[in-house]
């Protein structure tokens, strides 16, 4: 809306757009941390259950 205003120029656009797609992209990696685990809890669980009962991938 400040750049259709004519508040900023297009490089500060720019700049913003930049700055809160890094800051963005860090809380989405943050968020995703805590699912990792579970992740890898649920992979080790399949294998053990495949294994057991030869279930074909």
């Amino acid at each position: 809306k400040e750049y259709l205003d004519g508040e900023i120029s297009f490089k500060e656009l720019e700049n913003l757009i930049t700055i809160h797609t890094t800051q963005l992209a860090k809380r989405q990696r943050t968020f995703n941390k805590k699912f990792q685990s579970k992740a890898l809890e649920f992979d080790k669980a399949l294998a053990t259950l495949r294994m057991k009962f030869s279930i074909e991938k």
